[in-house]
């Protein structure tokens, strides 16, 4: 079984599986980059943290970003309790929006 990181959408075929393919999305798990972005001081959720993740697909420019946050914290460090394990943090760029934190991959 294998679910897809971009649709949500599981597949039971073995041969998915075991390739990490997603039939739907017509693309290889290891074609996809996963983006963690922190965020504060946005109109939906004022000055909580907002946790939320980008994915970018090999060969394109524009990231798709998860329909809901992944977390929603009080502090920063909440924000950063709820990223996986093992996430390298890039800090923020200067082109940025204001809105944004920091980034980890």
């Amino acid at each position: 079984m294998f679910t897809c990181p971009l649709c949500g959408r599981t597949s039971h075929n073995p041969h998915d599986a075991a390739q990490k393919y997603c039939g739907h999305c017509h693309v290889f798990d290891d074609e996809v980059m996963a983006v963690y972005t922190i965020t504060t001081n946005t109109k939906d959720y004022g000055q909580r943290f907002v946790v939320r993740v980008h994915r970018v697909i090999k060969g394109t420019t524009e990231p798709r970003a998860d329909a809901e946050p992944l977390a929603v914290a009080e502090t920063l460090e909440q924000a950063r309790h709820a990223l996986p394990d093992g996430l390298f943090n890039l800090g923020r760029d200067p082109q940025d929006d204001p809105v944004i934190v920091e980034s980890w991959v």
